[in-house]
């Protein structure tokens, strides 16, 4: 091992590094949620300890046990989720240990086990490997919908993880097993790395699917909420209307009542005037159109008795700088769980805290339930026995991660307590 080959091994290995970097990136929904110093240090001491790795022992294996490590590690410190995390890591190792073994035997290397030193020296090897990394990794920028945090049923979501994975093991197999075969090995990886590459695509355009999906109920409950607040307003219109006709008819009947000290019958009048002017105004008034829409929505919808729904605002001003869709996911489906407990009690009631400081809105609702809990695969479910339902929770927390927002569920035999954050964008 030279001193020039050791000196093109480390500038290859950082232009390595960086195209990893972009790979990663790819996933990234939010970049506010990468912790830059955090992932530099990551960069910096994976990058070191692979390295020192590859130079003392250069056993293959080894090294691609550093590079998934290396890998998830600066997925996480990017603020991806576990699942995420392990998709990107997966799908990144794929493309270099493909990558790394074709070039490799591209210029000639012989030694096909990944349990002993290599002995690969080939300067020009690792700068051709590098660059088409490199090259794939800004390839990958045309991916624009993996980054969108979208809850994928769990088939759908095993299937992506698993194909990289057990590609990776398939490559390693065929190392082992075709001693001296360079031209078969390098055809065979070629075509690990096309499926993968044509796996992944199919999986961007799945996300897209999904989102599209999502978002299309979403404005869907946004309209029915909206028309519902625009009825009401109607509504609330025409009886002001009525009122103002009938104001002098009802006052000249309400003084000929107190003139004659009918004081009974006045009471049973303006009784029959408060039931005669009831205004269908909904239980929601926040001030925010989003909010009051969902929530009158929800609860009309569900025909929850609203002398068992507390409400309280405080400093929510008319609009947030959080989508329309993404507010109407999160609001709609955890006051929808609160109301399908509460409606599993008898006299079961609901209470709603919503409050806004400093861009960022806290939500928080308190029901009653029935003790009994919707748990799927080890995780609770939406509250609603409705399968259509199934994702609640899992949208809520795909919403939340967008805004570095948080979900708390908290409960007792009796209580069921959901605690939001939500920060602004």
């Amino acid at each position: 091992m030279t001193y020039s080959y050791v000196i093109v091994n480390l500038i290859s290995g950082l232009i390595e590094l960086y195209a990893r970097y972009n790979l990663l990136y790819v996933f990234v929904s939010n970049p506010r949620l990468i912790n830059k110093r955090l992932l530099y240090i990551v960069m910096s001491v994976t990058f070191i300890v692979s390295k020192s790795m590859y130079f003392i022992f250069d056993i293959p294996l080894l090294n691609l046990m550093s590079t998934c490590i290396s890998l998830y590690l600066m997925g996480r410190s990017m603020g991806l989720i576990r699942s995420t995390s392990l998709i990107a890591m997966l799908t990144t190792t794929i493309i270099s240990v493909s990558v790394d073994v074709i070039t490799a035997f591209i210029v000639g290397y012989q030694n096909n086990s990944v349990f002993i030193e290599a002995e690969y020296f080939s300067v020009s090897g690792i700068v051709l490997m590098s660059l088409i990394i490199l090259w794939i990794s800004k390839l990958f920028r045309n991916f624009k919908h993996v980054k969108n945090d979208v809850a994928l049923p769990g088939p759908y979501w095993i299937t992506v993880l698993l194909f990289p994975f057990i590609s990776i093991i398939l490559v390693l197999i065929l190392l082992n097993s075709q001693q001296g075969q360079n031209t078969k090995l390098i055809i065979e990886i070629s075509i690990i790395l096309i499926m993968n590459l044509i796996v992944f695509t199919l999986y961007d355009r799945l996300i897209y699917e999904f989102d599209i999906r999502l978002k299309d109920e979403s404005m869907h409950q946004i309209n029915l909420s909206y028309k519902r607040q625009l009825e009401m307003m109607k509504s609330s219109l025409n009886s002001l209307r009525a009122v103002k006709h009938d104001l002098n008819r009802h006052n000249n009947s309400i003084q000929t009542l107190m003139a004659d000290k009918r004081y009974h019958d006045l009471d049973k009048y303006l009784q029959s005037m408060q039931k005669s002017s009831l205004i269908d105004e909904g239980v929601s008034f926040s001030g925010n159109l989003v909010i009051d829409s969902i929530v009158n929505y929800e609860v009309f919808t569900s025909n929850f008795d609203t002398s068992r729904l507390s409400i309280n605002y405080k400093n929510v001003p008319s609009s947030v700088n959080i989508k329309d869709y993404d507010l109407t996911i999160v609001i709609s489906n955890i006051l929808s769980n609160s109301i399908n407990g509460a409606m599993a009690v008898a006299g079961g009631k609901v209470e709603v805290n919503i409050e806004y400081q400093k861009g960022v809105l806290f939500i928080r609702l308190i029901n009653d339930f029935n003790g009994v809990l919707r748990v799927v695969n080890n995780k609770l479910c939406s509250l609603s026995s409705d399968e259509s339902h199934g994702y609640g929770i899992s949208n809520i927390k795909a919403v939340l991660s967008k805004y570095d927002g948080s979900l708390e569920l908290n409960y007792t035999d009796e209580i069921f307590t959901s605690e939001i954050i939500l920060y602004e964008l």
